[in-house]
């Protein structure tokens, strides 16, 4: 080795600063608010997935996704969620504890993707009557997408559609 180069296990007992890495992931966070799907430009992908020990059907949606800033800017972000159509209690992270009253997120992603769909096709639109109807609309139709900073990133917490005045 030359005098510049130092072998990496000289460096194991280097301390490591965990307040100057969180705020540096902190500070390169996408930031959190209304996305808008991009539908024109990247079509969403919308997979069937089951858990082991679930028999539970998920689907898996990522979608590219937009926002506009307040400088008139459009940051772009891929965003992923799931949904069932099979309603779940929802339950404390870390315990399972469940809540009373309340539904998992990918029964409460599903319930807001029919209502989008619903407020899509107006009272004079197709009746909902499929699963796929759902994820066609999905692929095809803008929708508003509210996210909020969570441990890995940007978490989806609600979905909508809402017509253009």
């Amino acid at each position: 080795m030359s005098n510049d180069e130092q072998a990496v296990s000289e460096m194991y007992d280097a301390p490591v600063n965990v307040q100057d890495a969180q705020a540096t992931l902190k500070r390169n966070l996408p930031p959190a608010g209304t996305y808008v799907s991009m539908v024109e430009d990247y079509e969403p992908t919308v997979t069937p997935i089951k858990f082991e020990g679930d028999n539970r059907q998920f689907f898996n949606v990522f979608l590219r996704a937009g926002l506009r800033t307040k400088g008139g800017e459009v940051v772009e972000q891929g965003l992923r969620f799931k949904f069932s159509q099979e309603t779940r209690p929802a339950t404390r992270f870390g315990t399972n504890e469940v809540i009373e009253g309340k539904d998992d997120s990918a029964s409460k992603r599903y319930a807001e993707l029919v209502k989008a769909y619903l407020d899509y096709a107006g009272e004079d639109g197709e009746a909902l009557k499929t699963l796929g109807q759902l994820i066609e609309f999905v692929k095809t139709t803008p929708l508003q997408v509210r996210t909020m900073q969570g441990d890995n990133g940007l978490q989806v917490t609600g979905i909508a559609y809402k017509r253009n005045r």
